[in-house]
């Protein structure tokens, strides 16, 4: 491969991955906003509403990248998927469906702004 085109490559690379993770944050961020206020469960006092968070991004632009969207209750899985006395009410995998289609529009935003930015 030619040096200027292999030189081209990783500037794009580093364009990209220089915005990759601060995006997924704001992406696990959307997503938690959207668990927090289209739910179905009865929200009685709050508390699994206000500890919907997003934790860190990682990740790489050849491995993928990550951000967990979490509710630090002990009782929110028994709320997301239901036991054998109670049925679920799923906040969170809903949550990320309202979400894709934006989370993809800025993915796509992000790999022409590196694309466009490369010399």
């Amino acid at each position: 491969m030619d040096d200027s085109i292999s030189a081209a490559i990783d500037r794009m690379q580093a364009a990209m991955e220089a915005e990759m993770l601060p995006l997924m944050l704001d992406v696990g961020e959307h997503v938690a906003a959207e668990a927090r206020s289209g739910h179905t469960y009865t929200n009685r006092t709050g508390r699994l509403e206000a500890s919907t968070r997003h934790g860190a991004a990682s990740g790489r632009w050849r491995t993928g990248y990550r951000v967990d969207v979490v509710a630090r209750r002990p009782y929110a899985s028994f709320v997301d998927e239901g036991t054998s006395r109670n049925r679920a009410y799923p906040y969170l995998l809903p949550a990320w469906r309202r979400s894709e289609e934006w989370a993809e529009q800025q993915v796509e935003r992000v790999l022409i702004n590196a694309i466009v930015a490369t010399p």
